[in-house]
């Protein structure tokens, strides 16, 4: 009788293992699985010395006050100081000066994402697609009827594109900050805005309904998730022709959409 006494707990502590094993794995899987996705989550983001935002302390912050207005002397002032002379101007900065031509000369248009697509008003990101679009460089995931969102337009670039270091940053570069509401959205790296660097620490942007498209400096903001930039190898002949337009013997006429 003692040993069947034994047996018993012997015979239950062994039935009791596999149901054991499974209550661990079970408890473990989620566990596996979130740090799994950390991980991818890790990797998506981190650029730039490893860290997953860029270090604002690196950034140039500009100066001066916030424009809601430009003359068309004070764009060719500013474009001035960023740019070379035409006839010493590589093709990408030719690129980017017509982009930033064409954004300047939408200082003081309202913000409206419902007429984003008119040419009457612009978002962050219709504002940054018509530039490079005036350009030559249709950036893909959207059309002239109704642009991407800032975070498919950094998706689309970053595929073709490395990122961009705050000191290796040039006039049209773009660059993207994440909001709350677009990390909630599960927006590519979270990203919600972006705006055009003009060079000298100064951007130009559809900033917000109260204030519609600014130039103005950069600043100390923080949340700068990345900085690209728009190329393109074939549109030598089309940034001529659009400089030919802007020549006095051509006025230029928009062209959106």
């Amino acid at each position: 009788m003692e040993d069947k006494k034994h047996i018993k707990p012997a015979l239950l502590a062994l039935i009791s293992l596999p149901t054991f094993g499974m209550m661990v794995i079970v408890t473990a899987i989620p566990i596996i699985l979130l740090l799994i996705l950390l991980t991818a989550m890790s990797s998506l983001l981190s650029f730039g010395e490893g860290s997953i935002l860029y270090d604002a302390t690196k950034m140039p912050t500009g100066s001066g006050a916030v424009q809601s207005s430009l003359t068309d002397s004070e764009i060719e002032d500013i474009l001035a100081k960023v740019f070379p002379p035409e006839d010493e101007m590589t093709e990408e900065e030719a690129t980017a000066k017509v982009a930033l031509t064409f954004a300047l000369t939408k200082v003081g248009y309202p913000y409206d994402q419902s007429r984003r697509a008119s040419g009457e008003a612009f978002d962050c990101s219709s504002l940054a697609w018509y530039s490079y679009h005036e350009a030559g460089i249709d950036i893909p995931g959207g059309s002239a009827s109704w642009p991407p969102t800032a975070a498919v337009i950094a998706s689309s670039l970053s595929k073709d594109h490395p990122m961009i270091k705050p000191e290796d940053m040039r006039p049209g570069d773009l660059i993207f900050w994440r909001t709350s509401s677009a990390i909630k959205e599960h927006r590519f790296m979270g990203i919600g805005h972006v705006a055009i660097y003009v060079g000298n620490g100064m951007i130009v942007e559809a900033q917000g309904k109260k204030t519609g498209v600014v130039y103005g400096p950069l600043g100390t903001r923080t949340n700068v998730a990345a900085i690209l930039r728009a190329k393109c190898d074939t549109c030598a002949q089309r940034v001529i022709v659009l400089q030919l337009e802007r020549s006095p013997l051509c006025p230029t006429t928009s062209n959106l959409p």
